[in-house]
């Protein structure tokens, strides 16, 4: 999996889940499986905030934002489907300019 294969010798990435689930037993059913962190399902206002400003139409969606919450890229998915860990290289140029 691309999160523990870029992770493995130090931290270079960091997974936020933000769930669409509509109950805490569906979220935390799929959330059980998972390496990363997450939003806690009770903070909607974050949740409707975050999908709002990524733009999330259709999941999963995975996209990179700067450390000031910018949106730097929406085609994070398709870079680890293609590029898989040499994606990290483009997004470190993304997250800095």
């Amino acid at each position: 999996m691309f999160y523990e294969t870029v992770n493995d010798m130090e931290k270079q990435v960091e997974v936020i889940f933000v769930s669409r689930d509509r109950n805490q037993g569906e979220f935390d059913g799929y959330y059980e499986e998972m390496p990363w962190l997450a939003v806690p399902l009770a903070e909607q206002d974050r949740i409707n905030e975050l999908r709002a400003v990524c733009q999330v139409a259709g999941i999963p969606k995975l996209v990179l934002m700067r450390k000031d919450g910018t949106l730097a890229s929406e085609a994070c998915r398709m870079d680890v489907e293609q590029k898989g860990p040499l994606a990290l290289a483009a997004w470190r140029q993304l997250v800095s300019s």
